[in-house]
C-alpha cells in the first residue's frame, strides 16, 4: 500500500471518498468479478496518477482480470475488497488509524473478542451509525439527479437493448431508492427469454422456395419447456434440492441451456465454471430427467428457428466452405431482438397512461400500479407475444429493512449466503 494517507478534515477529500464509497458499494461485488471500464472507474475513483485516486483503488478495488482491449470490448474485471471498504469508511467516519495494518490489526483483535469497542470521533458519525445504503442513495442521488427529480431517463440504445448505469446498480440498493421516489411498483416479464423463443418458434412463417420447405413454424407440443413456463420456481427447488445447489445456480443454467450452453467436462464452458469443476454434480445434471428431456425440446425449438437466422459460413484449408452452427451470440441476439419488441410497447403503454417508469431489459419500475391485463393485451395487438408478468410494490423499511439498519457484513451474508 502507498505511504500516502488522505486528510479527510479536508471537505474536499471526505466528498471525494464517500463519492467513492457510494459507487463501490453500489455497483461492485465482493464475490463475482465484473468488468468495468477504466474511464468509469477513473469517474468514480479518481485517475492512478492522481494520489487520492490512487489510494482510493488500491484500498476499494481488486483487479482480478488485467486483461484490456478497447478493439474487442474487453474491460478488466475487478471485485471489491471489502476489508479496505471498511478501512476507508471507518477513516471518514473519524476513527484514527495511520495506516491500513494498524487498521486490519485492531480487526483481528475485535473479531477474536480482545477488544470491545473502538473509540469514535464525532467528526463524521453519519457515516458510521447507519448502514451503507445512506452512502449508496447519496452518490446516486448525485450522480443521477436530474433524471431522478424528473423521473425521467436517457437511455443509450445499443445491440437492440436500452441501457443505463443506473442498471448496474445492486438490485437491491436500486430497490430501496426507487422506492424511495415512488418508483415502487417493480414489474418482470415472467420467463421472459424462453416464453419469447418459444412463441416466436411458433409463429415462423411457412417458406416454400421452387418446391422445397424452407421454413415452417413449430407445431410439437415440447413438454419440458412447457411444464417450465408453467411452473418454474417448483422445477427449479426440485433439481437445486436433487442436485444440492442454489435455486439461483438452477436458474442460470437453466437459462444458459435455453441459449444451447454445453453440460460438459469442459472447463471452458461456462457451466462448469459455474459449477466449479464439480464432476459428480456435472454427471448427475446431464442424466436429470427434467435436464434430458428440457435440452432435447430446446434443441427441437432452435431446429425450427434455425433457418431464420442469417447463415454464417467459413473457408476450410481445403477451399470448402463450410456452414457454421448457430452460435450462442446469435440465440441471444434474436432473444434481445424480441425482448426489445415487447419492452418498446410496454414503454408506449406506460407512456399513453402518463405513467413514469425506469425500463430494465425485461423489467421496469413503474410510479403507479398497472392493470395488467389491459397492458397484456395491449402488448399482444402490438407484438403477437402473450406475456405474464410479476409485479412486487415495495416499501423501503418494510421489505428491505436489513439495506438501512446494518451494515455491509450483514447485507452481503444475508444475499450471497
Amino acid at each position: 500500500m502507498t505511504t500516502y494517507q488522505p486528510n479527510f478534515k479536508d471537505p474536499r477529500t471526505y466528498k471525494r471518498a464517500k463519492k467513492a464509497l457510494g459507487f463501490v458499494r453500489g455497483c461492485i461485488s465482493d464475490h463475482k468479478p465484473q468488468s468495468w471500464s477504466t474511464r468509469y472507474i477513473d469517474k468514480h475513483l479518481g485517475q492512478q496518477n492522481n494520489q487520492l485516486g490512487k489510494w482510493l483503488r488500491n484500498h476499494l478495488i481488486i483487479i482480478t482480470d488485467e486483461r484490456y482491449s478497447k478493439e474487442r470490448h474487453v474491460s478488466k474485471q475487478v471485485i471489491l475488497n471489502a476489508k479496505g471498504f471498511r478501512y476507508v469508511k471507518d477513516m471518514l467516519a473519524g476513527i484514527k488509524f495511520q495506516t491500513f495494518n494498524e487498521w486490519n490489526a485492531s480487526e483481528a483483535l475485535k473479531s477474536n473478542g480482545q477488544v470491545s469497542s473502538l473509540k469514535q470521533y464525532d467528526i463524521y458519525p453519519c457515516v458510521l451509525q447507519v448502514g451503507d445504503y445512506p452512502l449508496v442513495k447519496d452518490w446516486v442521488m448525485q450522480e443521477f439527479n436530474q433524471e431522478l427529480k424528473t423521473l425521467t431517463f436517457e437511455y443509450q440504445d445499443k445491440s437492440s437493448r436500452l441501457w443505463h448505469p443506473l442498471q448496474r446498480i445492486k438490485r437491491d440498493y436500486k430497490k430501496a431508492i426507487f422506492s424511495d421516489l415512488n418508483l415502487k411498483y417493480q414489474y418482470d416479464i415472467e420467463c421472459a427469454a424462453l416464453t419469447l423463443l418459444h412463441q416466436y418458434s411458433q409463429n415462423i412463417p411457412e417458406v416454400i422456395y421452387k418446391n422445397e420447405l424452407i421454413q415452417r413454424p413449430m407445431d410439437l407440443y415440447l413438454p419440458a419447456i412447457r411444464q417450465y413456463l408453467d411452473d418454474r420456481t417448483l422445477i427449479r427447488k426440485q433439481i437445486a434440492h436433487d442436485a444440492d445447489i442454489p435455486e439461483q445456480v438452477v436458474k442460470v443454467i437453466i437459462n444458459a441451456l435455453i441459449a444451447g450452453a454445453h453440460l460438459g467436462k469442459n472447463p471452458q464452458c461456462a457451466i462448469f465454471k459455474l459449477l466449479q469443476g464439480d464432476i459428480a454434480r456435472i454427471e448427475y445434471l446431464q442424466q436429470h430427467p427434467f435436464i434430458v428431456e428440457f435440452r432435447s425440446n430446446i434443441k427441437t425449438m432452435w431446429d425450427y428457428i434455425k433457418p431464420t437466422l442469417q447463415k454464417r459460413t467459413i473457408e476450410l484449408k481445403s477451399g470448402v466452405i463450410r456452414t457454421c452452427p448457430i452460435s450462442s451470440k446469435q440465440k441471444w441476439n434474436l432473444y434481445f431482438k424480441l425482448e426489445r419488441q415487447v419492452l418498446d410497447q410496454v414503454r408506449g403503454y406506460l407512456d399513453r397512461t402518463n405513467n413514469k417508469y425506469f425500463l430494465e431489459h425485461d423489467g421496469w419500475s413503474a410510479r403507479h400500479q398497472i392493470d395488467e391485463e389491459s397492458l397484456i393485451t395491449y402488448v399482444y395487438n402490438k407484438t403477437g407475444f402473450k406475456i405474464s408478468v410479476d409485479v412486487a410494490s415495495l416499501t423501503t423499511t418494510t421489505i428491505y429493512p436489513c439495506v438501512l439498519q446494518v451494515g455491509e457484513n450483514q447485507i452481503r451474508n444475508q444475499y450471497v449466503g
